[in-house]
């Protein structure tokens, strides 16, 4: 009897750079279609490239084998997993980094890089099929034991640990997009440690003090410009970098701007208030595709922040994430809901804005005595009838 024939075969077309084309074949009911993948084989010139087509080949035999599965599911709908029983957790980080390096920063990958290090020194054989809620808990206690390395004295931060098991996390949920695995075995203790993540102190400029710093004049303009500006629309420095006069028009009597948010990669369309378009610098010749603000170092911009600070003899730091706090507090302290503010601000959900709810609290009480104000001369002319007949209820 000859040996059955396979749905799926990994193929290779050779480029005229030396790069190999890599796509998979797939025979099935008699049709034949060809699934080409993104990434390429290099020339094994050094050891490097031969490392990166190791890791590369195992990617592609396991999207080979996960593309059998999908083809081969019975009559109950379940596909067979049973092509993936060996493979252990360090295998798949192996596997998840080389489809994560496509899209993720360099800073990013040193993370799991970090990772794999801890798990090795805790586990390193353990199956990703056997990977528990009782194995994470125990690994998320290993780390908190584990030296910092900047400093031996100190162990990990809180901090270093949510982030290790979020990458954890992440990867458990690539495994279940591979088919790997049924459940994410980090989700309740992300959950718990999500609900015991310490919240940063609200800081924020008082009025005072943001206007101390206006009143200020400082050696070096665009350092002033740059961060009144945030602290009158939220901009981060990466949004300001990205921030050009193209960007910046009118329309109803109104300056507007598209600004490009740094966290979600969407761009908003928010109205300017008087203070912001007065931080803009003067726009003189400048073609529309020029940067509206001088793009420096965010090292660079902290010491001049800090200088500017000590000039101005103000205590509260100078920073962005106190500008995008000054914003939020002059957005909600202006009565804006939470859904406007949050839009302004370039959140995705209102859920971000639960951090500012300590600032509300003080809010709530100023509106209700506002109310009390507006409402009071009405109250007094009440006519007499309704005011006994108001005590009698109270009483």
């Amino acid at each position: 009897m000859g040996k059955a024939k396979e749905i799926v075969k990994l193929r290779f077309k050779k480029l005229k750079n030396g790069e190999k084309s890599a796509y998979f074949d797939i025979y099935r009911n008699g049709v034949r279609e060809y699934l080409w993948q993104d990434e390429r084989l290099l020339p094994e010139d050094d050891d490097t490239a031969k490392e990166y087509n190791q890791k590369l080949m195992l990617l592609f035999e396991e999207r080979r084998r996960s593309l059998i599965a999908e083809l081969t599911i019975d009559k109950s709908g379940i596909a067979n997993r049973s092509f993936n029983t060996d493979l252990t957790l360090l295998q798949w980080l192996d596997l998840y980094e080389v489809e994560l390096s496509q899209r993720a920063s360099r800073s990013y990958m040193r993370g799991y890089s970090k990772l794999k290090d801890y798990l090795s020194g805790f586990n390193a054989d353990i199956l990703l099929k056997d990977i528990t809620e009782d194995f994470v808990v125990s690994f998320f206690d290993h780390l908190k034991e584990q030296p910092c390395t900047n400093h031996d004295e100190r162990t990990l931060s809180f901090e270093s640990c949510w982030d290790l098991l979020k990458k954890l996390g992440n990867s458990m949920n690539g495994a279940i997009r591979e088919r790997y695995i049924d459940a994410n075995p980090c989700h309740s203790l992300l959950a718990v440690c999500l609900k015991k993540k310490k919240k940063r102190p609200l800081v924020c400029l008082s009025q005072d003090e943001l206007l101390k710093l206006i009143d200020t004049p400082y050696r070096q303009e665009y350092v002033k410009r740059q961060f009144l500006f945030a602290c009158f629309t939220g901009s981060t420095p990466k949004t300001m970098e990205s921030l050009c006069w193209k960007h910046i028009y009118k329309k109803d009597g109104r300056t507007w701007a598209i600004l490009r948010q740094s966290r979600s990669g969407r761009d908003i369309e928010v109205p300017l208030s008087d203070m912001a378009v007065a931080c803009l610098p003067p726009r003189r010749r400048a073609k529309g595709s020029c940067h509206v603000f001088e793009c420096r170092r965010h090292t660079i911009l902290a010491i001049h922040n800090e200088n500017w600070r000590k000039e101005a003899g103000i205590e509260t730091p100078v920073n962005y994430i106190v500008a995008k706090n000054t914003y939020a507090s002059l957005l909600l302290g202006a009565g804006a809901d939470y859904y406007t503010a949050a839009y302004m601000m370039g959140f995705c959900t209102t859920d971000y804005m639960e951090e500012y709810e300590g600032y509300l609290n003080g809010k709530r009480y100023d509106s209700v005595e506002k109310m009390d104000s507006v409402f009071s001369d009405i109250i007094k002319e009440a006519p007499k009838e309704l005011e006994e007949k108001k005590q009698d209820d109270l009483g």
